[in-house]
Parts: C-alpha cells; sequence; structure tokens
C-alpha cells in the first residue's frame, strides 16, 4: 500500500520589501539638528522640538518642508533652506554599502522595493545621494499618505508589484512593523545586521 505524501507548498518568492531607516541607512539625527540650527540661527531644541511634535503629520504627508522653514521664523527662503538642510544631513547619514551591494545582487532575480515611513526632509537626503536607484520602486509615507504598521500600506505594495503574501518578504528593525506584516501573510525578517539577513533569506530559499 502506498502512502500518499503530503508535500508542503512553498510560494516562490517574487517581491522583496525594505524599510530604510536603520536597515539600508542609519542617520545621526541629533548631529543635524545641531548644525542645521547653527547655520540657520536657531536653537538646536528648536529643530527638535518641531520634529517631535509633527512627525507624525509629517510622515502622513500633512506638513511639508515649507511649513518646517515658515515655523523656524528664519531669513532664507525655502531653496536655500532646503540645500542647507541635505548638505547637513548628507554628513551624517551613513548607507550600510554592505546592503546596498545585497539589495543590488537580488535585484537580478526579484523585484526589490522601499516601503518606508518618511518625511519629505528625509526623502530630500535620500534622493541627493541617489539612494532610490537601487530600488525598482519606492513607496513613501508622506507621499502615499500612509504609514506602518497600517495594513493598507503593505497591502498597497503587495497590489502595485503584483505579488501574493506569501511572495513576498519584508525586512524591517522594528519588530511592530514586521508583526503587521506577517499578520497579512508576508514573510518577515526582523533585521539585526547583514549576516543575519542573510542566513534568514537563504532559509527562504532566496537566490542570492
Amino acid at each position: 500500500m502506498i502512502t500518499e505524501r503530503k508535500v508542503k507548498h512553498v510560494q516562490k518568492i517574487k517581491t522583496i520589501i525594505f524599510d530604510l531607516g536603520g536597515v539600508v541607512r542609519n542617520t545621526d539625527w541629533d548631529s543635524i539638528y545641531a548644525d542645521v540650527a547653527k547655520r540657520i540661527g536657531v536653537e538646536k531644541n528648536k529643530i527638535a522640538d518641531y520634529d517631535k511634535k509633527n512627525i507624525r503629520a509629517m510622515m502622513h504627508g500633512e506638513i511639508g518642508f515649507d511649513h518646517f522653514v515658515a515655523a523656524m521664523n528664519i531669513e532664507l527662503d525655502a531653496k536655500s533652506a532646503r540645500r542647507i538642510w541635505v548638505e547637513e544631513a548628507v554628513k551624517h547619514t551613513v548607507i550600510d554599502k554592505k546592503v546596498i551591494t545585497l539589495i543590488d545582487n537580488l535585484r537580478k532575480n526579484y523585484c526589490v522595493v522601499i516601503l518606508s515611513n518618511l518625511t519629505e526632509s528625509r526623502t530630500l537626503t535620500d534622493m541627493h545621494i541617489h539612494l532610490y536607484d537601487h530600488f525598482d520602486k519606492v513607496f513613501l509615507s508622506y507621499k502615499e499618505k500612509l504609514c506602518k504598521p497600517d495594513e493598507r500600506f503593505f497591502r498597497l505594495a503587495l497590489l502595485t508589484t503584483k505579488t501574493a503574501p506569501q511572495g513576498a518578504i519584508f525586512v524591517d528593525d522594528d519588530i511592530r512593523n514586521t508583526d503587521a506584516a506577517k499578520k497579512l501573510g508576508i514573510n518577515v525578517i526582523a533585521y539585526a545586521d547583514i549576516e543575519q539577513l542573510t542566513d534568514e533569506l537563504k532559509k527562504l530559499r532566496v537566490q542570492l
């Protein structure tokens, strides 16, 4: 008598979704606040307090960079303020080159996208250093008016890339976000470092 074997079906991975902050890049915001404040002639705490108070609204795209310039009450136009912000932010932003190399390799076989809670000011720096050039699609909270861990944000990425939840991997260093993605059936990796990320991708049968 032949017993039928039950073979567990493993969904082929199609799309790999990355968070930015704490995974792809690390930013020293305290130093940015201090250096920008010095150049525009305000106290550092004024910028830090503004950021803390308005971060959710900025991430949802309700408040843009021009609002920040007006709130600082400085004698600079928005263009000049943007230039100063970007110059100082670039100095204190470190891109993980090993993660970028991994992403570039993954793109040979997979759709690799960004899904990140970002404000316009943070995006200015990313665009200046051409960070988004390393990804196939970019989903930013301030543009989409959605923030993680809202499941609608994840669903937007899946719908746009035409990917089933089981065919996607989401990488983030915030467990609140990975838990939310996991509830939708998305494979998740709670990021710790490049070695751990590589090991977890291998377990999910990703071709590196």
